[in-house]
């Protein structure tokens, strides 16, 4: 794109893209494929079940502390330093995200320098072409996670794996070698998919509808802070090291991402506190109805 038609041409399809979004965006909404969190002002907040996802041994404690009833209130209750269990939930998700972003995005911006530098390849098409095959690589893994069964597809949403998958990905493009960049571009593209999609949908489980855009809108600027910070290590990373060393300090980013996530959340074991029996609520089936309209 860049080498054929410029700078220019490429900043206004990125704006035709975003307008395009924005049409999709519109569609879903007016066709009533998108879920509305809350579709009325005068909702009673209090039928919604406080469904807070604790690390297991708060639930642990807290169930043991209070009876069934009095459990939802508990688990609102301030700590010492001022955050409820929820906010502290979603913080550390956050955090997790920002780990994970800033080493997913911490080799996009010198990937096709690096590209034409460790290969024989001086092809800038070429280059764009290895470049997007993390992209290809998400959409063939959204296809086949369609086909999957329910046991499949849990054992495909596994986040440690996933994450083994894309760290080993990280370190196979580090390696000098067109085949291996190849492969590890491949591995990386599907784990970073799945790591994406799993950490997106977490938060459904840890927020409550009525918080949903409040607590959307904290994670997402933790992602984005991840980004913007790995655009800037980079150009740091590769003017005072390595092209190599980019990758190897993503890699490591990885395995970060998945100590934070054992020690903290542990997202592929967490479970929402019960609910009330009356509830009318279930945030899972409402998620996978939305998938599946959309």
């Amino acid at each position: 794109m860049l080498q054929h038609l410029g700078a220019s041409a490429a900043l206004v399809l990125m704006a035709a893209g975003d307008f395009g979004q924005m049409g999709i965006t519109l569609w879903l909404n007016r066709t009533g494929r998108i879920i509305k969190v809350n579709s009325s002002a005068k909702e009673d907040t209090q039928t919604v079940p406080d469904t807070v996802v604790l690390p297991n041994s708060e639930v642990t404690q807290s169930s043991a502390a209070a009876p069934h009833s009095e459990r939802h209130i508990a688990m609102r209750t301030v700590d010492d330093n001022g955050f409820s269990h929820l906010t502290k939930g979603i913080l550390t998700l956050g955090l997790i995200m920002f780990v994970f972003d800033f080493s997913a995005y911490l080799i996009r911006p010198f990937f096709s320098e690096y590209w034409i530098y460790a290969t024989a390849h001086k092809d800038q098409t070429l280059a764009g072409l290895i470049f997007a095959i993390p992209g290809l690589a998400a959409v063939v893994a959204l296809i086949v996670k369609h086909r999957l069964n329910e046991k499949a597809m849990r054992r495909n949403e596994n986040l440690s794996w996933n994450l083994l998958l894309s760290l080993v990905g990280l370190y196979l493009q580090s390696v000098p070698s067109d085949i291996a960049i190849v492969i590890g571009r491949c591995m990386y593209g599907w784990g970073l998919f799945q790591v994406a999609v799993k950490l997106e949908v977490s938060l459904f489980s840890i927020s409550r509808k009525e918080d949903y855009a409040h607590h959307f809108s904290i994670t997402n600027f933790f992602q984005n802070l991840g980004v913007l910070i790995s655009s800037w290590c980079a150009g740091y990373i590769v003017s005072l090291v390595s092209h190599q060393a980019v990758f190897l300090i993503a890699a490591a980013g990885i395995a970060l991402t998945w100590l934070a996530n054992k020690l903290t959340l542990d997202l592929d074991h967490i479970k929402p506190a019960a609910a009330e029996p009356d509830s009318n609520i279930n945030r899972r089936s409402e998620i996978e109805l939305e998938s599946g309209n959309v």
